[in-house]
């Protein structure tokens, strides 16, 4: 939350697709309906396994992701180097109209570009629904004033894979992009509706296996 973090993007990844092989190994799981669920910073790693570079970097096992469910994740706003290239299953983003941290603007500006695209991308908007509306610990919503907020900047992947701002510097604190404060919020009935709309993605996204 303060911009600065030991785990990286990397690491997480490399744990996501080893958690794929050990799942997919196991006697009572089938391997063909293993999906990727991530929340926040874990919504970003659901989104970027989604996307064919980067299973082509990470991936050790003989499957797939089935589908890829991500609440208000972060990296909407970044754009990748080939980011219409994406794996075969489904993806998800169940998001926010009020969330001040990771926008839905973005979120819904991913969503097109990929869909434009033909990919099986779609997004669930909840009505004033604020960052972290799952989560009972955020009620009533707090307002955390010191939280790094890049979320008002354009991030970009260069050919040789550097990431930048829309003024071609990296990102950093001083960015001219980046806010400071965010709102985490409960709402009981999008964290509800969600439980439901999750059900009923996977469902059909294991069908089709």
């Amino acid at each position: 939350c303060t911009g600065r973090s030991p785990v990286t993007i990397d690491s997480r990844l490399v744990d996501a697709y080893r958690a794929l092989a050990l799942l997919s190994a196991h006697p009572r799981i089938d391997p063909r309906r293993i999906a990727l669920l991530g929340f926040s910073q874990g919504g970003w790693v659901a989104l970027w396994a989604s996307q064919a570079q980067i299973e082509h970097r990470f991936l050790r096992a003989n499957v797939e992701f089935a589908a890829h469910a991500a609440f208000y994740p972060f990296a909407c706003n970044v754009r990748l180097q080939n980011e219409t290239a994406m794996t075969p299953g489904p993806v998800r983003i169940f998001h926010g109209t009020a969330d001040d941290w990771t926008p839905i603007a973005a979120c819904r500006d991913w969503v097109g570009r990929r869909q434009a695209a033909g990919r099986d991308v779609s997004l669930v908007a909840y009505d004033r629904a604020m960052h972290a509306f799952d989560v009972p610990l955020f009620a009533p919503p707090r307002r955390w004033p010191g939280i790094f907020n890049p979320g008002k900047c354009a991030i970009i992947e260069r050919p040789d894979h550097a990431f930048v701002t829309d003024d071609g510097r990296p990102l950093s604190s001083t960015s001219p992009c980046v806010t400071r404060g965010a709102t985490l919020g409960y709402d009981a009935r999008a964290h509800r509706q969600s439980i439901v709309d999750v059900r009923t993605f996977l469902d059909e996204a294991f069908t089709r296996r």
